[in-house]
């Protein structure tokens, strides 16, 4: 256990800071990877307003809480299978999208389930002792976010490096 941890990749320090600090708020695509499971949207910057960072993919547009963007910029995009949720009525966040389950694996107190999108597939982390919500292979359900669960993070997975 500490209250702070280093990551380092190929001896050179990429971020350093509490374990929630990390998890939450990663500054890279390798970090975000290193402590846990992970969603990626590459997205183009559409608008920055008071606050707000609106971006699109694949025809899709959705939001983000602050970091540093201009419109006309692509950026990538952390989301957390745990800060996805799932359910039969359309949300009314702007964050939403249809998914068909594709696969799930069940963890004790939560399912991983893994969702095919018009925007790729997507991982949700469903708690399965606090909801009623069961579905099967091949069901198609809503998925949605908050606007500040979405993360920037640098893409420094080069493509020669496997995963």
């Amino acid at each position: 256990m500490s209250d702070q941890v280093a990551v380092l990749r190929r001896g050179r320090l990429v971020q350093c800071g509490s374990p929630a600090a990390l998890f939450e708020r990663p500054v890279t695509r390798f970090v975000g990877e290193f402590l846990g499971e992970s969603n990626f949207l590459r997205g183009r910057v559409v608008a920055c307003s008071d606050g707000l960072v609106s971006y699109e993919t694949k025809g899709h547009r959705f939001e983000a809480v602050g970091g540093l963007a201009r419109p006309g910029e692509t950026l990538l995009f952390m989301l957390r299978p745990q800060r996805v949720e799932i359910g039969r009525l359309e949300p009314s966040s702007p964050n939403k999208l249809r998914g068909e389950l594709i696969e799930w694996a069940y963890r004790g107190s939560e399912a991983l389930c893994k969702f095919r999108t018009e925007v790729g597939e997507i991982q949700v982390a469903h708690p399965v002792w606090r909801s009623e919500l069961r579905l099967n292979a091949g069901e198609t359900t809503w998925l949605a976010w908050g606007r500040e669960a979405t993360v920037t993070v640098l893409d420094d997975s080069p493509e020669d490096v496997l995963n």
